[in-house]
This record gives C-alpha cells, structure tokens and sequence, in this order.
C-alpha cells in the first residue's frame, strides 16, 4: 500500500471516530429516563347491606263502621229560626225532616260482563236490559249510562222503562251531573202512566226545585210525587212540602186543604203538629179566630214538642182576648205557665 491510500484510510477512521454533534461543536443532550405513572385506583363506596324486616302482609285498612243516623235534638225555647209569635210566621217543627221516597230496588248482579258469559236473557230486550243492570248493581256508573240509553233507544215501548229512566237518572247523579239527571227524572215523570216509581222521581225533582225557591215547579212535582207513591210516609212528606210550596205562592185555600188533611189524619205522622200549626196561622189571617183557637188549644194538649205548645198556647190567649174572652185566655195562660210550657 502506497503512503496516499494510507493517508485516506487513516483520515476516515479520524472522522468515523467523530460523532455529528462533535462535529457540529455541541454537546450530545443526556437521556432522561421515563419513570413508570403508578396504577390510579378510586374508592368504590361500599353497599351497606339493608337488613329484611319480619315478611308479614301489611296489615288491612280499617273500615269504618256504618253509624246510625243522629236522632234529632230536643226543640229548644226560642231556638227556631223566625219563631217568633207574629201572625205571618213560619213555624217549622225542629225535628221535621223530609221523608224521602226509596229509590227502585238495585238488580242482583248475576254472572261476570264479558261477552261470553252475559246474563242469560229471553230476548234482546231483556239481554239488554239485564247487561245494564248487571253494571249498576257493580256501580259501575258510566258503563252502565250507554248501556240504558241503548235500551232506551232500542225499545222505548218496554216495560221496564220506568226502571231503567230512574237508573239512568242515578247514575248521571252518582257521577256528579245533576243536570242529566233532572232530565231523565222529568223524563220518566212526564209518562203517561210512570208508577209509583214515577212518584220517586217527581219527589227527586220537587227536592232541587224547593231548594231553589221554585215553589211553582216544586208544588206540582211534591203533588205528583203524593199522587204516585205507595209509602204512608213519603206520601205525607210530598203533601206537606207541597202545602208549604202553595203556601210560599200565596195560594193559601190549597194550602190549607192539604194541611187540614195532615193535621186531621188519624195516625200519628212527623207532619202532623207542623200542619196544625200552620192551618191555625192561614185559619187567623183568613178571619176565622174560632176555627184558629180550636186548632192551637188541640196543640196545647196534643203536640209533642214543648215549643209548639208554648206558641200555640200563646196564640190561643192572644185570640180569646180579641174575642172579649178574658176568663178563657187567663186560664189557658195559667195552666201553660203552672206547666213551665211558655218560655221566660
């Protein structure tokens, strides 16, 4: 090898032996080592366990007993409301309730509804019929509307028409529209020959119309209603409710007509004191003093609450001293004070 070939060979190891950064005069940068993250672990809450109770049912809801209806107060002296001893009062007996007509008897439900299963029937009227029954008696009140008023569509000649009016009505009202329901009770009073139950809807209406000082209407549906039941005591309760319409018209002899019938029926009845005393007012403001005295002093000795025969004894001497009877009127006086009838 010649002294040029080994001059090169020399120089290239010179330069391999040299690194980039040493020929660019730079110091070679050191390498950081890279330090492992250590696993994040987050703190999962633990469940607390719920510990069982006892496994017994909850126990049932109690249910409340049916109580009976309060019995009326004793009248207290002076408590009634416009009682007060002047000719054109009013006199209500404290314990005076209307006696109300009892609805029709509820259908017996028979088997379940569905379609395969429903009251067996002669025809389609009575299939009809027995279907809407079996959804009153279940309570069922808006199923039971359109079922009656297919029934009613369907065969407006049946005999149950009566019956399924009434419902209908029941129905219209236990689902808080009165409205409907006065529409179908005037519906069913307004039939050429409605029953006694025809006699329980003109009582129903006749309720709403007194109630609304709507003496006119109410006089003559308490009349129909007196007309139609069969009860001793509703009829009584619609004659003297319809007396005390006439007598809010002003249509005193009808008034008086109905109460003499109340007043002189021989069984004893809750209208019969209230339906004296009346027929004493309208005998006074009619100027027949005599008949007015007979009927206060039959008052005296017969009325059961003391109240009634405190104001009738009054009303009694009250009319004996107009009369020029002094010795009468002081004896009826004496005899109601010795007996503690006439209120201090």
């Amino acid at each position: 090898m010649n002294s040029g070939a080994a001059s090169g060979l020399a120089l290239l190891a010179t330069l391999g032996a040299l690194s980039p950064c040493s020929l660019l005069g730079q110091t070679p940068p050191r390498a950081v080592p890279v330090l492992p993250v250590p696993p994040r672990t987050e703190v999962v809450p633990k469940a607390i366990p719920v510990q069982p109770g006892p496994a017994s049912p909850p126990a049932p809801a109690p249910v409340p007993e049916a109580q009976p209806a309060p019995a009326p107060a004793p009248a207290k002296s002076g408590g009634t409301p416009g009682f007060r001893g002047e000719t054109s009062g009013r006199m209500e007996v404290p314990t005076l309730q209307p006696v109300a007509p009892t609805s029709p008897p509820t259908p017996t439900p028979s088997a379940p509804i569905a379609p395969e299963a429903r009251p067996a029937a002669a025809n389609a009227e009575q299939q009809q019929l027995a279907l809407a029954d079996a959804l009153y008696s279940r309570q069922q009140w808006d199923g039971a509307i359109p079922e009656y008023q297919r029934f009613l569509s369907d065969f407006p000649r049946a005999v149950e028409t009566p019956a399924a009016l009434y419902r209908l009505a029941e129905c219209y009202l236990k689902m808080g529209n009165p409205n409907s329901a006065r529409l179908y009770w005037g519906k069913l009073a307004a039939l050429p020959q409605p029953g006694p139950i025809g006699g329980g809807a003109a009582y129903k209406l006749a309720e709403f119309e007194f109630k609304e000082r709507d003496f006119a209407e109410a006089a003559a549906h308490f009349k129909l209603a007196s007309q139609l039941l069969q009860d001793a005591k509703a009829k009584q309760s619609a004659q003297y409710f319809s007396a005390r319409s006439y007598q809010e018209l002003g249509r005193k002899p009808e008034a008086r007509a109905l109460y003499q019938a109340l007043a002189d029926a021989p069984e004893k009845h809750p209208f019969r004191d209230s339906s004296q005393f009346q027929l004493g007012l309208l005998l006074q403001e009619a100027g027949r003093p005599g008949e007015a005295v007979a009927r206060f002093e039959k008052l005296r000795s017969e009325a059961g609450a003391a109240e009634i025969r405190a104001e009738s004894t009054a009303r009694a001497a009250l009319l004996l001293l107009e009369a020029n009877e002094p010795q009468k009127a002081l004896k009826a006086l004496e005899a109601a004070l010795a007996s503690n009838e006439i209120a201090q």
